[in-house]
């Protein structure tokens, strides 16, 4: 049997650095925020594919292995001219100690590491999606109140103004 590879999906350095935003980037990441986690969520996705394929290889092999020892032992009966029986029992422990079985098993728990790691991923980015709405929200009401100091400024620059002109024409009259 060819040795299994599983493929690791999500580079902890890069989910790090794509999760993280600030204050001063909020519009950037805000912007970015749905094709990073669309990005994510296909990764998530063949993580769980990797992880069923993973499964039916185990299916197949340990079905092929069951057949290899149920003929090993009627090979072995016609030989003797006796019959040597296995149980279910001892079968299935021959499976489940069969070189390629336990190799797939250990591919298999590596495949759930790395659909796990996938689902936290995309679990991190509904979290930073519910991060930004907080601080968008903030942010707004901040602008909103920077706006109406200034048009308040405006307004009083204008007042100004015009009263300086008033005072002016008054001077000039008199």
């Amino acid at each position: 049997m060819s040795k299994i590879t599983v493929r690791r999906l999500v580079d902890p350095a890069e989910l790090q650095n794509d999760i993280r935003f600030s204050a001063e980037n909020l519009d950037d990441a805000m912007m970015q925020q749905a094709s990073m986690a669309v990005h994510y969520g296909q990764l998530a996705a063949t993580a769980a594919k990797q992880l069923d394929d993973l499964k039916l290889v185990l299916e197949v092999t340990e079905a092929k292995v069951d057949r290899h020892i149920r003929d090993s032992v009627a090979e072995e009966a016609v030989d003797d001219a006796g019959k040597k029986k296995l149980t279910e029992a001892q079968i299935a422990k021959q499976i489940a100690t069969h070189e390629n079985i336990i190799a797939i098993k250990k591919a298999i728990n590596e495949a759930k590491q790395i659909e796990a790691e996938a689902k936290t991923a995309v679990e991190a980015f509904r979290q930073r999606r519910d991060m930004l709405v907080q601080m968008g929200a903030g942010d707004r009401l901040e602008r909103q109140g920077e706006l109406v100091f200034s048009r308040h400024r405006a307004a009083e620059a204008e007042r100004h103004d015009t009263i300086a002109r008033l005072n002016a024409k008054i001077r000039t009259a008199t």
